[in-house]
């Protein structure tokens, strides 16, 4: 997942647009993991597995994948002038 969004964000970081498709990539792929975790481990059926490790999480994960786009940036030109 990392890797995903590290590839998306190292080619592309003056492209905010294609730094949040690889991270919403990424996290559709936790998501995907996640809700096939909890059908299997928690025998619970597809609906209810995301209603309770996928639903809930999206709004505070996409306010997280906006900050990220928008101060990663300038987060990294600080850092790149150490």
């Amino acid at each position: 997942l990392v890797l995903i969004t590290g590839l998306f964000v190292s080619r592309y970081i003056s492209k905010t647009y294609l730094c949040i498709a690889g991270m919403i990539l990424a996290t559709a792929v936790l998501y995907c993991i996640g809700t096939v975790w909890l059908i299997i481990s928690a025998s619970l059926d597809p609906v209810a597995a995301m209603w309770a490790g996928m639903i809930p999480f999206i709004p505070g994960d996409i306010a997280k994948i906006i900050i990220c786009a928008l101060i990663g940036p300038r987060l990294k030109k600080a850092v790149e002038r150490l």
